[in-house]
This record gives structure tokens, sequence and C-alpha cells, in this order.
């Protein structure tokens, strides 16, 4: 996803164009990808409890099953998650510097995803 707007970003304008038309679905995709990374420490909570519950139900001592480590680390999903934002905001400001969008537009998608600050 990154890449995919770092290299759209950097398009001539002729084709950015065509991309600005789909602006509201890009940022969407970039939204939700924030929500999973947001997520991820929840996620991982529940499924080690759901492991230690399943434990504890068959049996079986905490220390006999293999706890679940992170698939990701804390700063990975920090950096991720910077990456991100850096490339939603690419992703607005370029078509608005080219007159591909409105300001009306660049406005709603900054409140929208609260990048105002």
């Amino acid at each position: 996803m990154i890449k995919t707007r770092a290299y759209t970003a950097g398009l001539p304008v002729n084709q950015l164009a065509g991309h600005a038309w789909n602006i509201g679905f890009w940022a969407e995709e970039i939204a939700h990808s924030l929500l999973v990374i947001d997520g991820y420490s929840d996620r991982f909570k529940n499924m080690r409890l759901g492991q230690r519950t399943y434990a504890e139900h068959n049996w079986l001592s905490w220390n006999q099953t293999e706890a679940m480590r992170p698939g990701i680390m804390d700063h990975e999903r920090i950096e991720l998650r910077r990456r991100l934002v850096y490339a939603l905001l690419r992703l607005l400001t370029r078509p608005f510097k080219e007159g591909l969008i409105i300001e009306t537009q660049l406005d709603h998608l900054i409140d929208k995803f609260n990048l105002g600050s």
C-alpha cells in the first residue's frame, strides 16, 4: 500500500488525474490499514487469552503450551503507521496542488482521517 501510494503520488499529472477520481477509495484503504495496525495489540491480547483459556480448560499448565509471540514489534508498528500517514498526506496533497481535487474535498478528507493536527 505504501509503495503503491508513493508511486501514484509521483505520477505525471495526466496519470495522477485518473487516480484522483478514486481518492476516496484509496484514502479508505489506508484508513483501514491504520485500523488494522492500531488494533493489533488488542487482537494479540485476545489471542493470548484464548490460548490461556484453552490450556486451563484442557488441564494443561500454561508452561506446557508455547505462548504466542507478537508477529510484529511495537516499534515496527509505529514506523509502519507513520509511513502510512505520510502516504495518505501525499495522496491528498498532490492532487490538490495539481488542481485535481478542490479544497472542500481536501478539508473533508483531512477532517475524516484526523490529519489536521
